[in-house]
């Protein structure tokens, strides 16, 4: 089957180069239907709980994201700080996209006047005197709408609330923002924040990260196959087909309707550390048959390396495909999607390398040798004389490197009890960076930065829905995570207060429905009838309570969630239908890491070592192939816990894709080591020569993936610079596994599945 593939090759060359020529044509003009969706939410499968609730609740009330313009000074209540923070809130409130803008000149202050309810903004008139400016702090103090809602406790701070509509675009809105505090300018600083500014900046980010890593990632995988190989044909080729590789994969995402998240902006990187592999090992075969005294024509020799090569090629890839594919089983939605990509792409640089690769080859005449291994300790380079000297140090001492290296993987394994799992949208920032000092500033003066919603459903004029409500907010703001509440029951209540001078106890919910109707319609004609667009439906039969969350952490976020769903169910799930907000979305993301990675790994391995089974028609080949891997991920998720990376929506995938590299250099190493027992070679003769030729290979390999990998530490995201420094970490542990371990268990226990007669045509070894 090699022989007549080659042969195939050979002869509809031109038609190959053809074919793919149009295909990355199409592929080319695909790229510029590329959107970029930096929702957190995305993040997560339609049917997941978590989304599905966060949705329910902007359905109802046609959006619940809100974005800030954030004034300080060391005194918000002077002149000036008042005078431009009015014209922020009215220019706001004009921005296409924002609903309504809350601040100090639209929130209401309510009081009564001889039992006559009186409805003004709580800063009608700005104070030009201090006197005056004293007694606005105080009535500011008394007024539970605004105090500490829109404007701190320490009176440091002050915030414009834009209520977005449901189908604003965040990107225009940011934009108009930032026009409007460029044409206010003052001595005050001001801030844009909220969950709408840290999607415009991921989508920035991203954007920023794609562009850098491509041609920051294509020079790295130049230089290094320039390094690699002395041959221009050597570098070029390889490096031809991670260019069509990327065009291809890249293409993709809008075909299938997807878009690039987060965790995309490493396909790239991906592709061009991964889609060489193939490539390299073809220059690699063909420098070595290139010797010195081979008198074969151009052709000739790119068929017997296509011969030669054949199946290791197509096992390697084939299982490498596999690995990735367990990705598609994840259950957050872009690793999933990362894996259907990611194996798209593997297949396509493996038919590439396969096909367009050497029918470019054939056209080319044959170069002048430019590598001779028939004595690599005095003729080869520094690389080929290192290989030399452990390949003679495994023959030696094969129990040892048995033993030392799973001790040794077992001891960095010990780390692996101090992982933490992480999926805290604001940890892919580092702390200094403008997204997480935002956030920091609305923890710091407006008690969180973060909502959950809950929907009450009912008459918002019944009592016993108010009293509901309002007992649930109370329960809320006594929690030590909750910095701010809001709800139409704080509002009714309020009035309350202020107009019922005849109870013990005004500070509560009346118990008459036709006062509570009384209180909407004086509001109504007193105030705006606007302000409660955000606290209940238009028809009056849904109310929402909100609760402004601070930064917590997992086990925080867990335990308030709980809380939350117990006192639901309390309080009837008929009465309170729907909770959702971004810690619940988040809760579900740390879920999805976990199971993710679990099932994930679990099946990549059982995946390939079926697959090894079935292509070595043995089930040692199975357990053979894995063990290195096994050792490798052993020693990766000790690194993790000893350096305190956390397991998040990038280093999750890591496993995956770390086993997709390392059986390729398994499948090699085993292949080479199989082909020259079958030349009549000892064990120790196989094993010197398979680590001195495939091993070299490999190192190729691994450091293509570690060269197009260091790119990404440039990354404007955290999880995506450890998931780099964890690539490096995992390549060099899967190289040095395959090195020590797979001549070690060649030499001592002697696979039978390895000791063939004669290398055959078709798949059929010996059990």
């Amino acid at each position: 089957m090699a022989a007549r593939f080659s042969a195939w090759v050979i002869k509809l060359r031109w038609h190959i180069l053809i074919f793919y020529a149009l295909l990355l044509g199409g592929s080319t003009y695909l790229l510029m239907g590329i959107q970029i969706d930096p929702d957190i939410k995305s993040l997560l499968p339609h049917d997941m709980a978590s989304r599905i609730n966060i949705e329910k609740v902007q359905k109802i009330f046609g959006g619940t994201d809100m974005i800030m313009m954030v004034l300080s000074d060391d005194d918000v209540l002077s002149e000036h700080a008042l005078s431009r923070l009015k014209t922020l809130s009215s220019r706001a409130e004009k921005v296409p996209g924002i609903k309504r803008a809350l601040s100090l000149f639209s929130l209401k202050d309510i009081r009564s006047d001889n039992g006559e309810l009186i409805v003004k903004p709580a800063v009608s008139a700005i104070p030009t005197s201090v006197a005056k400016r004293e007694r606005l702090r105080e009535t500011l103090k008394k007024n539970e709408l605004v105090f500490g809602n829109v404007i701190s406790k320490d009176f440091k701070a002050s915030a414009v609330i834009g209520l977005l509509q449901g189908n604003a675009d965040d990107a225009t809105v940011v934009q108009a923002l930032n026009q409007i505090v460029a044409d206010v300018p003052g001595p005050e600083k001001v801030e844009i924040a909220g969950m709408p500014y840290v999607r415009v900046q991921i989508s920035k980010d991203i954007l920023h990260d794609l562009i850098v890593f491509l041609p920051i990632g294509l020079i790295i995988c130049l230089t290094f196959l320039a390094f690699c190989f002395k041959q221009v044909r050597a570098i070029a080729l390889p490096f031809v087909i991670v260019i069509m590789t990327i065009l291809f994969v890249m293409g993709l995402i809008p075909l299938l309707g997807w878009k690039i998240q987060i965790v995309t902006v490493l396909l790239p990187i991906i592709v061009i550390s991964t889609a060489n592999a193939y490539g390299i090992h073809l220059m690699t075969r063909y420098q070595e048959e290139n010797g010195p005294g081979v008198l074969l024509n151009a052709v000739e020799l790119v068929q017997r390396v296509v011969e030669e090569m054949f199946w290791p090629i197509v096992f390697a890839g084939v299982t490498s495909i596999v690995g990735l594919m367990s990705l598609c089983s994840h259950i957050i939605v872009p690793a999933a999607q990362l894996g259907y990509l990611g194996s798209a792409g593997v297949t396509f640089a493996l038919l590439a390398s396969m096909t367009f690769l050497p029918a470019l080859l054939s056209l080319l005449p044959r170069p002048k040798p430019v590598l001779n291994l028939s004595n690599s300790e005095t003729s080869g380079g520094p690389l080929d004389r290192m290989l030399a000297h452990i390949a003679d140090g495994v023959v030696k001492h094969p129990m040892a490197m048995l033993v030392v290296t799973p001790i040794a993987a077992a001891l960095l394994g010990l780390g692996i009890f101090f992982i933490q799992v992480d999926a805290n949208p604001l940890n892919y920032y580092p702390v200094n960076s403008p997204v997480r000092k935002s956030t920091e500033m609305i923890d710091r003066y407006f008690g969180g930065s973060s909502n959950i919603s809950i929907v009450a459903k009912g008459d918002t004029k019944d009592p016993q829905l108010l009293k509901q409500l309002d007992e649930f907010e109370k329960a809320l703001a006594a929690r030590p995570e909750v910095g701010q509440t809001t709800s139409v029951a704080q509002v009714i209540r309020r009035m309350n207060t202020v107009l019922d001078d005849t109870s013990e106890n005004p500070d509560r919910i009346p118990d008459n429905a036709d006062t509570v109707a009384q209180y909407y319609l004086l509001y109504s004609m007193s105030g705006s009838p606007e302000d409660f667009e955000s606290l209940v439906t238009f028809n009056q039969d849904h109310a929402l309570l909100t609760a402004r969350l601070k930064n917590m952490n997992n086990d925080q976020a867990r335990d308030f969630m709980k809380f939350v769903h117990t006192e639901r169910e309390k309080r009837g799930l008929a009465l309170f239908p729907v909770a959702g907000g971004l810690v619940e979305v988040s809760l579900g993301l740390l879920d999805a890491v976990v199971n993710g990675q679990v099932a994930s790994l679990i099946l990549s391995l059982g995946l390939v070592a079926l697959l090894a089974m079935w292509l070595f028609r043995s089930l040692t080949a199975g357990i053979v192939t894995v063990v290195p891997m096994a050792v490798s991920l052993l020693m990766l998720f000790g690194l993790m816990g000893i350096f305190q990376i956390e397991l998040n929506i990038a280093t999750a995938m890591l496993s995956s894709i770390m086993i997709g590299e390392g059986v390729d250099f398994a499948m090699h190493f085993l292949w080479r080591y199989r082909e020259e027992r079958e030349k009549g070679k000892d064990p120790i003769q196989a094993v010197r020569i398979t680590v001195i030729t495939t091993c070299r290979a490999n190192i190729f390999n691994a450091l293509a993936v570690i060269g197009g990998f260091l790119v990404v530490f440039c990354s404007s995201f955290m999880v995506v610079r450890y998931y780099g420094f964890l690539v490096v970490a995992s390549m060099g542990s899967c190289i040095l596994c395959t090195m020590l371990l797979m001549p070690a268990i060649c030499l001592i226990f002697k696979p039978r599945f390895l000791e063939v007669i004669r290398l055959p045509e078709t798949i059929t070894v010996n059990a």
